[in-house]
């Protein structure tokens, strides 16, 4: 059947049979739109597609019973049965087979991707873009998730951000975890407040953590405590210093004071602040020369 009026295109089989209310709607399929009573510039194209919808304007929807909830406007819903259950969500982007199929209201959403975003009812600000990108959140909002299966096991958390093929994806719950790389904190489970840069698992429930790595190595860590570590693994101890071991190693933890070369002469090459010592002097280089204190054997 095809019906065009009121500047509306109706093309199927029950397509637009109850709308009262409402000019340039495009709608093509079979019972698209039927139960569209007032709404306007909407374009919904395949079977059953927002055959919920009782009210929403400038909303497309393309695919098998996509956008099939009640209610809302200024969508872009594309994939079979995507956002198939929103009723009151606004300003969504939905794309992908079963992306988002699980919202009911919603706000301002980006899921693109095969059943990423699946799980949950309100995630207003959320942002999951790759195949399964938090598929089993259920609560949580201001999330961002970019990747393959980026935090496909996060249920509950907000504000976090990851970044990179599973990312995150062992995080269960937990927020505002910043997370960037190919399996960035893929060990962490119930952790939050962490930022990892790099192919880094972490473990399952650290927390307030700032890991630098190159790749698998890590390169600065800063735990919850405010101490630090070179290598992710030695925190040196109380009153110790991180010495350089030079281009191409290491910095170790020290309880002396690096020293150079004792020099020979005042006028030796030095640089501001470095420190020598022989059997007779202490040497400090300062103002553009070597200075030198003796040592004072003398017991007290």
């Amino acid at each position: 059947m095809g019906l065009t009026t009121a500047d509306n295109t109706a093309l199927g089989v029950n397509t637009l049979p109850a709308l009262t209310t409402g000019v340039d709607n495009t709608v093509i399929g079979v019972n698209t739109g039927a139960t569209l009573t007032a709404g306007s510039r909407n374009v919904l194209i395949g079977d059953g597609t927002g055959d919920g919808l009782v009210a929403g304007n400038n909303n497309t929807a393309i695919g098998f019973n996509a956008f099939s909830g009640t209610g809302g406007s200024n969508n872009v819903v594309i994939g079979n049965c995507a956002g198939a259950t929103m009723t009151v969500g606004n300003s969504n982007t939905i794309i992908g087979s079963s992306a988002g199929d699980a919202l009911t209201g919603a706000n301002a959403v980006v899921a693109i991707g095969q059943a990423a975003l699946s799980n949950t009812s309100n995630a207003t600000g959320t942002v999951a873009i790759g195949q399964s990108s938090l598929q089993n959140l259920t609560t949580g909002a201001s999330n961002t998730a970019v990747g393959y299966q980026t935090a496909d096991t996060l249920t509950t958390g907000s504000c976090n951000t990851l970044l990179g093929f599973n990312a995150g994806t062992g995080l269960q719950t937990g927020g505002s975890n910043i997370l960037i790389g190919a399996q960035a904190g893929d060990s962490i489970t119930t952790g939050s407040g962490n930022t990892i840069l790099g192919d880094v698992s972490g473990s399952a429930s650290i927390t307030g953590n700032l890991i630098l790595a190159t790749g698998a190595t890590v390169k600065f860590q800063a735990n919850d405590n405010g101490a630090w570590s070179p290598d992710g693994t030695n925190y040196g101890a109380a009153g110790q210093f991180l010495t350089s071991a030079g281009t191409g190693a290491v910095p170790a933890w020290s309880s002396s004071l690096p020293q150079v070369t004792a020099p020979t002469a005042s006028t030796d090459a030095g640089n501001e602040g470095e420190i020598a010592s022989d059997a007779t002097y202490f040497y400090m280089y300062t103002g553009g020369r070597w200075q030198r204190i003796a040592w004072d054997a003398t017991a007290w």
